[in-house]
C-alpha cells in the first residue's frame, strides 16, 4: 500500500496495533505513550505530536482532520504539519500498522 495524499482518504490504525498511555509520566497521553505491535511485539515510545496523531488514527482520521489536529494544538504551520504527518504515515506503512479506505460521499 502506498501513502496517498487524497483528502478523502481515511487513515487508521490497524488492528494489531495498540497504543498505551505512557505509565510513568502520569499525563494520561498527553506526554506521549507507547505504541505497541501485537504481530512483532514491537515496542515504540512516541512523543506528544506523535501520540495526538495516534490517538485520531486509532479511530480513523483524514488528513485534513490530522493537519487541523496539529495546527490547533502545537504553534506549527500547515507546511509543517503535513510534513510531519506524511513521514509518519510512511513510517506506519513500513512497518504495516496503518490502513486506508476511500471516505464514503
Amino acid at each position: 500500500m502506498k501513502t496517498q495524499k487524497k483528502k478523502d482518504t481515511i487513515w487508521k490504525l490497524h488492528v494489531r496495533a495498540r497504543l498505551d498511555s505512557n505509565p510513568v509520566n502520569g499525563t494520561n497521553g498527553k506526554g506521549g505513550g507507547i505504541l505497541f505491535d501485537t504481530y512483532t511485539a514491537a515496542l515504540l515510545t512516541c512523543n506528544p505530536t506523535a501520540w495526538s496523531l495516534l490517538e485520531l488514527l486509532s479511530s480513523g482520521a483524514t488528513l485534513q482532520e490530522l493537519s487541523l489536529a496539529l495546527t490547533n494544538e502545537y504553534e506549527v504551520s500547515k507546511k509543517k504539519a503535513d510534513q510531519d504527518i506524511q513521514n509518519l504515515l510512511k513510517q506506519l506503512e513500513y512497518m504495516g500498522l496503518i490502513d486506508s479506505a476511500k471516505q464514503e460521499k
